[in-house]
């Protein structure tokens, strides 16, 4: 990342990374598996599966989780890709993802000419 700090904000955590660093070195979307498919709590539990991506996974899952945890070190993850498709500004998320009755309501995602926005009233 070549400024991680502008996304710091005194009033809670961000930590940054680079996911996938043996694709972007590759200059590939991913090197032997497609890392998307990685975190499947089964998958992440199971040693057998060893190809880069889904070591990293592991790795990336012990910093932010553990998946398998009632209490996940990370509150919320914003998973950011790029992409060959002209898609414009995308966001994709379980609508349950922020729905949390100490935080908000569902969020709602509003979809306009190839653009959507998360929308979190409250």
């Amino acid at each position: 990342m070549k400024h991680p700090e502008l996304v710091k904000r005194p009033s809670y955590k961000t930590t940054t990374m680079l996911t996938n660093i043996a694709s972007v070195e590759a200059n590939r979307r991913y090197v032997e598996t497609d890392m998307n498919r990685c975190f499947l709590l089964k998958d992440l539990q199971d040693p057998a599966l060893d190809t880069l991506e889904h070591k990293r996974a592991r790795e990336i899952d012990a910093i932010l989780g553990p998946k398998s945890s009632p209490d996940p070190a990370a509150d919320i993850v914003f998973d950011l890709h790029n992409t060959t498709a002209n898609s414009g500004f995308l966001l994709l998320m379980a609508p349950q993802a922020l729905h949390r009755k100490d935080c908000c309501p569902p969020p709602t995602v509003i979809s306009h000419h190839c653009r959507s926005f998360l929308c979190c009233p409250g």
